[in-house]
């Protein structure tokens, strides 16, 4: 959404370095410096100078031949806060002297058109250095916020102009509220009870807003729904978005799958409360699993085989003692 001009090369150049006998490295001469590197400068911008230095890999009493110069052009680039950059060498007693010479990019004169509250953020621009990737993640945050109070078909674009003003287009559009919410295939667990499964505050639930990324998160308390009743191999699928105007129907497919029971359980010690057939409950399984723990001062580890055949979960019960003496604690619990 964000349309600027950029000032770096569409390529870094690649540096040469011409022998020089004294003065500026490219004052004359066919051949390459040779020697080691003397010293490393950045020249230019001193209030970037600690942030580009951090990237810059050249060292002293490095071989020039061997001093990775073009990728250190290319990192400080990378950055998008410079104008222009290039690499001045030029020979000194103790060898040679390599310098960044750089040229910030210019402060933004002005930003028009962030009147809204929401776009203050690009208000605050003015006066600092010209960053594209800056004012572009501002932007697509201020964009994202839009969205997730329901606004989905808002839209920020930023553009610069010659004299380096920021214009701002931003369109908010119409808030659109869900409608209805549906689950299709859902049979074992009322939709009352999956809708209350999802925990977005004033989001995807009927007549609040649509946050997308909030359903994403919420999939896994839907299906943790599934689990606490023996289904465990439902699966939830991807939200189906149907819009009329500013109101939204979506839809969740939902496939169940069969209910599975506990099978064998196995081990030096198995929990009181499990049973051969009982239905299989993940949240009861880590309960009795932990009073276990608690009971025998140990780690207990289950380790579950799905028979997808019989519908049932074999588990193994393994014990990790927390301490020598633990191990007696067995023949009290029994």
């Amino acid at each position: 959404m964000l349309a600027a001009c950029a000032h770096a090369p569409v390529s870094t150049p690649q540096c040469t370095l011409p022998l020089a006998t004294g003065g500026d490295a490219t004052a004359g001469g066919s051949h390459q410096l040779t020697g080691t590197v003397a010293s490393v400068s950045i020249d230019g911008a001193p209030e970037l100078a600690p942030l580009l230095r951090g990237v810059i890999e050249t060292h002293t009493g490095q071989p020039v031949a061997e001093a990775p110069l073009a990728e250190d052009l290319r990192r400080l680039w990378a950055f998008d806060v410079l104008a222009d950059a290039r690499i001045d060498a030029h020979e000194t007693p103790a060898g040679v002297a390599i310098v960044f010479a750089v040229e910030p990019e210019p402060r933004i004169a002005a930003v028009h058109g962030a009147d809204a509250p929401e776009l203050r953020r690009l208000r605050w621009l003015a006066g600092s250095p010209y960053e594209p990737k800056r004012i572009a993640r501002i932007a697509r945050e201020i964009e994202a916020a839009y969205l997730r109070d329901g606004y989905l078909d808002a839209t920020v674009a930023v553009r610069r102009s010659r004299e380096l003003d920021l214009c701002v287009a931003a369109y908010r559009g119409p808030q659109v509220t869900i409608r209805k919410m549906t689950f299709p295939g859902a049979h074992a667990v009322a939709p009352a009870v999956l809708l209350g499964a999802l925990h977005g505050k004033d989001v995807n639930h009927p007549e609040g807003t649509y946050d997308e990324q909030a359903l994403a998160d919420d999939q896994v308390f839907l299906v943790n729904e599934y689990y606490e009743r023996g289904m465990i191999e439902a699966k939830v699928g991807t939200p189906q978005l149907a819009r009329y105007g500013d109101r939204l129907d979506i839809a969740i497919p939902v496939s169940e799958g069969p209910v599975f029971r506990l099978g064998t359980l196995s081990g030096l010690a198995v929990p009181h409360s499990l049973h051969r057939g009982d239905l299989f409950v993940r949240s009861k399984v880590s309960a009795a699993v932990q009073a276990l723990s608690t009971a025998l001062d140990a780690n207990v580890l289950p380790v579950s085989k799905v028979d997808i055949e019989h519908r049932r979960v074999d588990l193994g019960f393994e014990i990790e003692w927390r301490s020598p003496w633990s191990a007696l604690r067995l023949l009290h619990w029994h």
